[in-house]
């Protein structure tokens, strides 16, 4: 996923910056070789989360004493429902009723985890399922359009909501698990928000291209903003990997680099499974850390 991000979904779509009337020939090379490599990770991508998921689903299942029924069942569902997506394409009810079985997923993962979480988990998790029932009413919209059902539904206002949304949460998730003054966790994170911020003023015109086509992101608020959260999610992942909480480093990491205006393809799994795995991350109790989970080895 990461190199399909990367080589497709940002350099393809920026790599013409490259390219002029004294280009030389192995430039083009390189570059159909790159994008010829990323669009071989998309399509080995959207195999592998799928199995992912299943496997999820499985595990879930397993464990009903923790996680009940309804989401097991639910998760199994949408995994059969991106496998027939393999073979046919959704009309709109249908896809109406997918993005409703997302929504339900995501409703269900934050309800599960509600008992268990701390309160700065509990603010992380409903405003990021927020921010993506916002995503999922945006693209609702066009199949409600084809099915003739018109009004002035404001689609993209309430997409640019869920951005800011999903900056909250950020905000959210780096004053629950992400303080720290370890310089070695530090240092890049702030890097790679300084190198942003070189990108984006050396040519501004470039970042929203990149950021739309690879994560989704618009960019419709102030250009700091998207810096600072940058920095702030990178701390927050950081500091979960080195106190013991991988699992919900990797939920967020799906939840933040997965592409949010696309939730008809296998990026919508990546961000149900990273609710999931957020979702065992929290509730899952071990002799280690006590009953509360994520928090506790946090504050360890």
């Amino acid at each position: 996923m990461l190199v399909e991000m990367l080589l497709f979904r940002m350099f393809a779509r920026t790599g013409i910056y490259l390219f002029n009337d004294d280009t030389p020939q192995w430039v083009y090379w390189a570059y159909t070789t790159a994008v010829w490599l990323g669009n071989t990770m998309f399509n080995f991508a959207a195999i592998l989360v799928t199995l992912l998921f299943a496997l999820m689903a499985t595990y879930l299942w397993m464990r009903r004493d923790i996680f009940g029924r309804f989401l097991p069942a639910m998760a199994a569902l949408i995994f059969t429902w991106n496998m027939a997506l393999f073979l046919a394409s959704p009309g709109p009810t249908a896809a109406l009723l997918y993005l409703w079985l997302s929504a339900g997923i995501i409703a269900a993962s934050v309800w599960v985890s509600w008992p268990g979480s701390s309160k700065g988990a509990r603010a992380f998790l409903i405003v990021m399922a927020v921010s993506m029932i916002g995503v999922y009413y945006f693209e609702a919209t066009a199949s409600l359009r084809q099915l003739g059902i018109g009004f002035d539904d404001r689609g993209v206002a309430v997409f640019q909501i869920a951005e800011a949304l999903a900056g909250i949460a950020i905000l959210a998730a780096f004053l629950t698990w992400g303080r720290t003054r370890d310089l070695k966790l530090l240092a890049a994170p702030v890097m790679v928000g300084v190198l942003i911020s070189g990108a984006y003023f050396s040519g501004p015109e470039r970042l929203p291209l990149i950021s739309t086509w690879a994560l989704g992101v618009t960019m419709s608020m102030p250009f700091l903003l998207y810096a600072v959260g940058a920095t702030l999610l990178g701390v927050t992942l950081l500091k979960l990997l080195t106190s013991g909480n991988p699992l919900a480093a990797y939920g967020m990491t799906l939840l933040y680099f997965s592409h949010r205006m696309l939730p008809l393809t296998y990026f919508n799994l990546l961000i149900l499974g990273g609710f999931i795995i957020m979702t065992i991350a929290i509730t899952t109790r071990s002799p280690e850390r006590g009953s509360n989970g994520v928090e506790e080895a946090t504050a360890a």
